[in-house]
This record gives C-alpha cells, sequence and structure tokens, in this order.
C-alpha cells in the first residue's frame, strides 16, 4: 500500500512538473517574436528624408534582427541632393556621417532614417544672352522671399549662369552639380522697389551691402546635354553696393564649360535670394533658404562669340547666343539684414 501511494505522488508531481514547462513556454512565446534558436528579434525600417533626397539601404538584409547585431547600411543621394548623417531613436552608429556604416540593433523596432539636404550652389560664372526666341515675356509669376512678397511680369532674358570651378589663392572650390544653370529675366511690378541693408560672408571676406529691388529673376534651366537642375532655387536678384567692408580687388581662375581662364574681381552688383515662385497655379518651394549668392563685376578675356545655347526652363524652350562673361555668383552667408527708411 505505501507503495501504491509513493508511485502515485511520484507520477503527480512529475505531471505538475511538465505542465510548468509547458506554461513556461506558452507564455514566453506569447511575450516576444522569436527567430531560429528562440532568440528575441526586432523589426529594423529605413526612411529617406527628405523621401527625395536619396535612399536609404539595409545592405544586410536579414530583417528582424537580434538585439547587439551589427547591420551594414547605405545612403545615397538623389541628383541635386547630399548625404548628411544617420539618425535613429535608440540603437548606434559606427559612424553617423559616413554614408557606408553599421548600425546596432536595440532591443526594439526601429527605424532608421538618411538624412540629406540640398546641394549647395556652385560658383556660377555669368554671360550676357542675345535671344533668338524668347520666352517668359508677358508671364505674371507671384514671388515671395525673405525681403518682399510681389506679384510681377516677366521681362527680357538677358543672362545665362553656368557652374564654375573656382581656383583663389591655395583654395580651389571644384563644381558640385554641372547640371545646374539658371537663366536670368528682367521683372515688372507696381509695388515701389525696397531697401535693404544685408552683412554677407563670403570667400572675399565680410561686407554690408545696400540691396535696392527687386530687379531680376534668375530660373533654373536645363541646358541641351545635360539633366535638369534638380535642387536649384530661383534667386531674386537685388542691385547692390558695398556699403562697409573690404572692396574686392582679386584676381581669381575660373573654369566652366565654355572657357578656363582668369579673371579680375571688382564690387558687387547684385545680392540674391533664393524664392517661392508661383507661376500658373504651380508653386516652386525653396528647397535652400539658407542658399545665397553675391553677384561680383569680373573682367578677363572676352568670350568668343558665336556659341548658340538651347534651353529649357518652366516658361518653355529658347535659344540664345552667349557673349561676353560680366560677373561671378558666390555662394554667400547672409549674417544680418534689415530693411532702411
Amino acid at each position: 500500500m505505501k507503495t501504491i501511494l509513493s508511485s502515485r505522488k511520484h507520477h503527480y508531481l512529475q505531471g505538475v512538473g511538465i505542465f510548468l514547462i509547458v506554461v513556461a513556454l506558452v507564455v514566453g512565446m506569447v511575450g516576444c517574436s522569436c527567430g531560429g534558436g528562440g532568440l528575441v528579434e526586432y523589426d529594423l525600417t529605413m526612411a529617406a528624408d527628405p523621401a527625395a533626397g536619396g535612399t536609404a539601404t539595409d545592405e544586410t538584409n536579414g530583417s528582424p534582427y537580434a538585439a547587439g547585431s551589427a547591420v551594414n547600411i547605405k545612403a545615397e543621394a538623389n541628383t541635386g541632393y547630399q548625404f548628411v548623417s544617420w539618425t535613429a531613436p535608440t540603437g548606434g552608429f559606427a559612424d553617423a556621417n559616413a554614408e557606408v556604416t553599421t548600425f546596432t540593433m536595440p532591443a526594439q523596432d526601429v527605424t532608421v532614417t538618411a538624412n540629406f539636404e540640398p546641394t549647395p550652389p556652385d560658383h556660377f560664372k555669368c554671360y550676357w544672352a542675345e535671344a533668338e526666341t524668347y520666352i517668359g515675356i508677358g508671364e505674371v509669376v507671384y514671388l515671395e522671399d525673405q525681403f518682399v512678397a510681389v506679384n510681377a511680369t516677366v521681362g527680357w532674358c538677358w543672362g545665362f549662369g553656368t557652374p564654375a570651378e573656382k581656383m583663389h589663392g591655395s583654395l580651389t572650390t571644384p563644381i558640385s552639380n554641372p547640371d545646374h544653370h539658371f537663366t536670368v529675366y528682367d521683372l515688372d511690378y507696381e509695388e515701389e522697389p525696397q531697401v535693404w541693408q544685408v552683412e554677407v560672408n563670403n570667400q572675399f571676406g565680410d561686407q554690408e551691402l545696400i540691396v535696392y529691388g527687386p530687379i531680376g529673376l534668375g530660373v533654373p534651366t536645363q541646358k541641351e546635354g545635360h539633366d535638369p537642375p534638380v535642387g536649384l532655387d530661383h534667386f531674386l536678384l537685388y542691385q547692390a553696393i558695398v556699403a562697409e567692408g573690404p572692396s574686392v580687388d582679386a584676381y581669381v581662375g575660373l573654369n566652366d564649360q565654355f572657357v578656363d581662364e582668369e579673371v579680375g574681381v571688382s564690387g558687387p552688383l547684385y545680392f540674391a535670394n533664393p524664392v517661392q515662385k508661383t507661376h500658373g497655379g504651380i508653386v516652386t518651394e525653396i528647397e535652400n533658404p539658407e542658399a545665397h549668392l553675391v553677384f561680383y563685376l569680373i573682367g578677363g578675356n572676352s568670350f568668343v562669340p558665336g556659341v548658340q545655347v538651347q534651353v529649357v526652363n518652366q516658361f518653355g524652350e529658347q535659344t540664345f547666343n552667349v557673349d561676353s562673361p560680366f560677373f561671378l555668383a558666390v555662394p554667400s552667408e547672409k549674417l544680418y539684414y534689415e530693411p532702411m527708411p
């Protein structure tokens, strides 16, 4: 009898043990997402900001991952943009500023974002443009920049800007986007022109400018044989004179799609703000609000006349002859500005 009781007790305890083990396994499976070997794994999602800026790729391509896994990731910028950095709410990067790096998975689902920004404007060598076919004339546009908001009528085309490599002293600034071109048009509007005091900084130093206008509109333009100028803003041009600061008296080397030459640089002629443009119900937003240009007068060898350029922009197709260069547009930081009475 004792033996029988002992046997029953043994089987009862054994059954309880098996039941508890099964319960523990079920609870564990309900509480986690388990991969092979019972490891807890988490989803990795890749994203790009802005979406038009480029792509973010999981090169390991094995999501979900266990916490602590090193994942190879890669960012690729689209035309007109450049990679800035990686960000994530948690986890870690071997180098958050490198386009190709590794990401260490945290113990949770996570989104890793590749951040992009528009390519900074190049230096532009600008030529007089004599149009053979006229577009844009009479078109009404609404323009809004950091200074003014105005309805204006587009006038004659008078300038064509092409990106240029610049050599100044020991510093060489290469072309970042050979597809960035613009055409400059006159503007006519009913409002009174405005006067502003602007302090700028660029490779020629700090200058305080008095600017007046606006007097012209720079329109991103596709030149025949090139891709569209993605990431290049419209620019609103203002007449500019130096109120305070060093006068520019320098020689720089310029190498563009037409000619390689040394030119003398003198005082500023125009100051340009990126501008939002509305034309035909289509709004073209500012992509890089900190990208300003100062246009300096230049003198060098006369450009060989008779070079014909075919272009297309938001106003249509246009053909014109480019003549001698007359200004250099220099990317500039706007340090300070205020309206003048």
